[in-house]
């Protein structure tokens, strides 16, 4: 009876250490897609759920179908002006058709990677340095545009593409740093101006009323008395001919 169980003991042992060799088993989460090439033969996706092959040559490709950002930057580019910028894009995308990524590309990243740049390039081509300050925008529509094709042949589909950053020389930051302060001193002066322009326009015609009614004058006149007598400010009146005057007085 003891010698029974010891074989049964052995056998139990020798399946346990043979039969992670002759199963393969294979977990198929809500998330992913595995497609399955068995001896040669393509199985296609697996579906979701537990999976054992048992014996043969089992290959497996994992794909994430969740969404992923991808960085594309630190490349310099010519703008349509020729005047050369760094620029660089998020790119969010995601898998959609597993089958077409593992048949058509053979490095889903490197792709989204080297399409990015060339799609990214040719965008900026289209834009004078100027238009690619002002307007970040439409720099990240072109280049969506043209990426979009290029990851939709790959399986993938482009969610969003965002410019990060746009920079350009040193010298050039400083010219630039020089016409937009140039810019700004011209438009303070320009404020300045119109405040004079509009302070001499209020004196002339105060001026102009002063000349076409006579009693105005007075009426100042009577005003600024009043608001000295309030307290100890001293008041003096001239005279139109301080000679005539005198000699009224003589």
């Amino acid at each position: 009876m003891s010698e029974l169980i010891l074989l049964v003991v052995v056998v139990v042992a020798i399946v346990a250490i043979a039969l992670p060799k002759v199963v393969h088993r294979v977990v198929v989460g809500p998330h992913e897609a595995i497609l399955a090439v068995r001896n040669g033969t393509d199985l296609g996706a697996l579906s979701q759920g537990v999976h054992r092959f048992f014996l043969g040559s089992v290959h497996l490709v994992h794909f994430d179908l969740r969404a992923s950002i991808h960085t594309i930057g630190g490349q310099e580019v010519l703008s349509r002006d020729r005047v050369p910028v760094k620029a660089s894009v998020l790119v969010r995308h995601r898998i959609v058709d597993a089958l077409a990524g593992r048949d058509r590309v053979q490095d889903a990243s490197a792709h989204v990677h080297a399409a990015g740049q060339l799609a990214l390039r040719d965008a900026v081509a289209q834009f004078d340095l100027d238009d690619l300050l002002e307007a970040r925008g439409a720099l990240a529509d072109r280049t969506r545009e043209a990426l979009q094709r290029e990851l939709s042949a790959a399986g993938m589909e482009l969610l969003d593409v965002a410019v990060k950053d746009l920079m350009v020389g040193g010298d050039l930051k400083r010219a630039l740093a020089d016409v937009a302060r140039a810019r700004a001193e011209g438009l303070a002066k320009l404020e300045r101006a119109r405040a004079e322009t509009a302070a001499l326009r209020k004196l002339a015609n105060a001026a102009r009323l002063l000349e076409e009614h006579a009693g105005l004058d007075r009426l100042k006149t009577l005003e600024v008395a009043s608001r000295a007598a309030d307290g100890c400010s001293t008041l003096v009146l001239g005279l139109e001919d301080p000679k005539a005057a005198l000699r009224g007085g003589s």
